[in-house]
């Protein structure tokens, strides 16, 4: 079973989210919910743009993630800790995928966001009720939740 998500409210902007202090934390149970990218950085932390059908994370009731990438679907394990208010723990391994071919656009999105999927080690939340992912203290990806999984 998946851990608690132990988020963080604050300012609702990707720059912010990642660097301003949290004021209160949220608990929201991260199993069986899935959530649709709206923002994504590369590693030099350029903002890429997203595809209209854009990529998805769910996160099962069996420590396992799925999703669309972008071109693709997607599936792996999922390790979280919620530490405290400010420091909550994700591991993404063992990522799968379908193996179609997509434009070059679509296919660098979902390579970007599923190279993100595994190098990210921590995530939160803020009071907009979106997610954030970061590696080693870098903001990297924000999603908001999809009620269409």
């Amino acid at each position: 079973m998946l851990s608690v998500f132990v988020g963080c409210a604050g300012d609702s902007s990707a720059d912010n989210a990642s660097r301003a202090p949290h004021s209160k934390a949220s608990i929201v149970l991260l199993s069986d919910t899935s959530w649709r990218l709206i923002e994504l950085r590369d590693a030099d932390g350029t903002l890429l743009s997203i595809p209209e059908r854009a990529p998805t994370l769910t996160f099962g009731s069996d420590d396992r993630v799925s999703g669309f990438g972008g071109v693709n679907r997607y599936f792996g394990s999922v390790a979280l800790e919620g530490h405290d208010a400010t420091s909550s723990t994700l591991d993404i391994s063992r990522i799968g995928a379908t193996r179609m071919a997509g434009s070059p656009e679509l296919m660098k999105i979902e390579s970007v966001f599923l190279t993100m999927l595994e190098e990210a080690d921590a995530f939160s939340g803020n009071n907009a009720g979106e997610l954030t992912l970061s590696i080693k203290g870098a903001f990297r990806a924000r999603f908001v939740p999809d009620p269409a999984p």
